[in-house]
């Protein structure tokens, strides 16, 4: 029968050589490149979905002034308006 000392020392043996021979180091050096690889791609995805909206703009309107100028834009935000009796428009932050 093989004594449960045998078995500690062959397994002390066993990671004595494990780390003698250096193959740590390579799953080591293979898990860092393999996160380093990771890490760029996702930042290089949120540089792409950030600078997606630069070059590809949203729709772009003209909108025409009292005074007959014209303006170009984007639509940010809509808001109600209402316009009393006598003409002066009410905005909903007034009421």
């Amino acid at each position: 029968m093989i004594s449960p000392l045998h078995h500690t020392r062959q397994r002390a043996r066993r990671l004595r050589q494990f780390f003698s021979r250096g193959d740590w180091l390579i799953w080591l050096s293979g898990t860092a490149i393999g996160l380093a690889v990771l890490l760029i791609s996702g930042l290089l995805l949120l540089v792409v979905a950030s600078g997606f909206t630069f070059f590809w703009p949203f729709q772009v309107l003209t909108a025409e002034r009292v005074d007959g100028t014209q303006v170009l834009g984007v639509v940010s935000a809509t808001q109600v308006e209402r316009k009393e009796i006598n003409g002066p428009v009410i905005k909903p932050a007034q009421t």
